[in-house]
């Protein structure tokens, strides 16, 4: 992973393939041009995210698991999932309450948030038209109890 990358989505809302901006096929969004759809709460809490440009992905409470896809660009859903090894490599320090690892992070910094910090390499059934082939998506998300 590349942490520049990383550090200049902080605090952004992206998601699409390729881990360089302007690919033109990653989407950074304002707050007001996604939604985030909050099904249940607590433990059986799920989210549908919705980003321009065909983005679609579900969360599901306590899972590594977003399911991805794109109609809009001919990719079908696929689910991507943090390596263990990854989210525990890049745990924050005791003194960055703030930051969170690679993955998905549950109830954090309370419950119903979720943040997401997810590079992966493109399915083989993604035909990716970009030099760069990993798919990112970057986002924090509230659900209100």
């Amino acid at each position: 992973m590349d942490t520049s990358v990383k550090d200049q989505w902080e605090d952004a809302i992206s998601i699409g393939v390729g881990n360089k901006q302007g690919t033109g096929l990653v989407t950074q969004s304002a707050a007001d041009q996604v939604t985030a759809r909050c099904i249940d709460e607590g433990d059986t809490l799920k989210i549908e995210f919705t980003a321009p440009d065909g983005w679609h992905a579900q969360l599901t409470h306590g899972s590594q698991i977003v399911k991805v896809k794109n109609d809009d660009l001919g990719y079908p859903e696929h689910d991507f999932e943090t390596p263990e090894g990854i989210i525990e490599a890049t745990q924050p320090q005791k003194d960055e309450p703030n930051r969170f690892s690679m993955g998905v992070t549950w109830d954090k910094p309370g419950p119903g948030e979720v943040e997401v910090q997810l590079e992966d390499e493109t399915p083989p059934h993604w035909v990716v038209d970009s030099p760069y082939k990993e798919f990112a998506m970057y986002a924090h998300i509230t659900c209100a109890s």
